[in-house]
């Protein structure tokens, strides 16, 4: 599949209303360990309107000190990711960022978007998303970050998964 039929896919995906499929996940431990804090994550599967299975899932991953992310995957690849970390953490921008109306350098809260990314995925060999802007000011935890982000999706949750939240022993 050529990278332009696959960037095309990821954009039908993201026009079309989804469904998470089965029961919440578990979070369980990783190996991985940012600043020397181990992270814990979940996976939890999508699929489009009718249940078909896409290819697509939600990636949550926690780590102490109420630093976690929430990314959408689309066959393993990042195609949106949420980042909720202190307002002192500071990133810089691609300078491609700057011709999208985006800030150089972004702190505190951030989202990478398959919009402001598509571009860059479909001229670079490497699939990443680099280019990130700040959440709203009313986005700052989990659960609102969830629910901000399944709308923006089309996730159509049920009102058990619009109150999905971290583990207590995570938060």
């Amino acid at each position: 599949m050529s990278r332009q039929t696959e960037v095309e896919a990821v954009d039908r995906l993201l026009l079309g209303d989804k469904r998470l499929s089965g029961a919440a996940p578990e979070f369980g431990p990783t190996n991985f360990n940012r600043r020397g804090r181990y992270e814990n994550c979940a996976r939890w599967p999508l699929v489009d309107d009718i249940g078909v299975a896409n290819g697509a899932e939600f990636l949550f991953v926690a780590r102490a000190a109420g630093e976690h992310s929430i990314s959408v995957l689309w066959r393993q690849r990042p195609i949106y990711r949420l980042d909720i970390v202190g307002r002192e953490e500071c990133k810089p921008n691609p300078h491609f960022s700057q011709g999208l109306g985006l800030p150089s350098r972004v702190c505190g809260p951030h989202v990478h978007t398959w919009e402001n990314n598509r571009a860059h995925v479909l001229s670079q060999t490497v699939w990443d998303l680099p280019c990130r802007e700040p959440l709203p000011p009313q986005v700052r935890r989990f659960d609102q970050a969830w629910l901000w982000l399944a709308g923006r999706l089309n996730v159509v949750l049920t009102s058990e998964e619009r109150v999905f939240q971290l583990p207590m022993a995570l938060i």
